[in-house]
């Protein structure tokens, strides 16, 4: 699987905030995780931490802020944070399928499609079929003109 251009960008930010946690803490992740990051972060990108700054006020993308929150239930978290966690993630998951179902419910689809169909608008159109006479006559006409 090929690595995003968004994902490298990343993990450029997630090697640079991991700069600034102490040592135990960097410790506690496999070095295969850190060196995954390391080699795949996208080393055009130029990102700097505003020491100035607190945590929530830098400029981290999406993605940095998702892996940086694995980074810590699996590896800094308490037995109790991780607890809280896992249930929040629960919770989550739950309301997501609850509006994955509204979404697709069968009764819904077909109410779409049933408005769909009211508000459509049918008109006929008047058709004289000509007769070999009339065409005969038009034709002759057309010659002589």
């Amino acid at each position: 699987m090929e690595i995003t251009k968004e994902h490298k960008m990343a993990y450029t930010e997630v090697v640079e905030v991991l700069k600034y946690v102490p040592k135990k803490d960097i410790n506690k992740i496999p070095k295969d995780i850190l060196k995954y990051y390391m080699d795949n972060m996208d080393t055009t990108y130029n990102f700097k931490i505003d020491d100035n700054k607190q945590f929530e006020q830098q400029n981290l993308s999406e993605k940095a802020k998702i892996v940086l929150a694995i980074l810590f239930r699996d590896y800094w978290a308490t037995k109790e944070q991780k607890e809280k966690i896992k249930e929040q993630e629960k919770r989550d998951l739950y309301k997501l399928e609850l509006e994955k179902q509204e979404k697709y419910k069968c009764d819904n689809i077909f109410k779409a499609r049933k408005i769909e169909e009211a508000e459509e608008t049918k008109t006929l159109v008047e058709y004289k079929k000509e007769t070999w006479y009339n065409k005969f006559i038009q034709f002759m006409k057309r010659l002589f003109m």
